[in-house]
């Protein structure tokens, strides 16, 4: 591995989030958008990018929400 490459330990981030209840889909493998958004700041903050200004807009997840299985097939999530 290269020297420069710097990693970011996003399990470790996401493991002391006080939103560890929804970081993940009930019945998916993928991150929810709270996730991404503590993933994406863990990052921006290593990269030294200030991320005040950045307005993140949630949308809720529905019956019509596609989710993939973890053997690659789709999967339509009903409520």
């Amino acid at each position: 591995m290269s020297k420069n490459l710097k990693t970011v330990d996003i399990y470790t981030t996401l493991e002391k989030s006080n939103e560890k209840q929804s970081l993940y889909y009930r019945t998916d493998h993928h991150w929810t958008t709270k996730a991404a958004e503590i993933a994406f700041k863990q990052i921006a903050a290593n990269m030294k990018i200030d991320t005040s200004k950045i307005n993140h807009k949630t949308y809720a997840v529905t019956g019509d929400f596609q989710a993939s299985e973890l053997d690659g097939e789709m999967l339509k999530i009903t409520n």
